[in-house]
């Protein structure tokens, strides 16, 4: 699974929508749907605002490994 796909399926499962998260992670929402639409990932600079926003640590996202925070916002 794919940094992009991790993404997609947390905020699915965490029923957010894309807007917020591009909102909270100062991201541009055709950003997330390029994700989406080309298999792309996210730039580098975004990736610890993403993990925060979904309540994952960023070697979730970028590994898959279940490492998941206790705050989420």
């Amino acid at each position: 699974m794919t940094i992009s796909e991790r993404i997609l399926l947390l905020l699915k499962e965490q029923n957010k929508k894309q807007k917020e998260l591009a909102e909270y992670a100062g991201i541009g929402s055709s950003s997330i749907s390029e994700w989406k639409k080309r298999g792309t990932n996210p730039q580098a600079e975004a990736i610890p605002k993403i993990a925060e926003f979904l309540g994952v640590t960023t070697d979730y996202l970028l590994t898959g490994k279940d490492n998941i925070l206790e705050n989420k916002p």
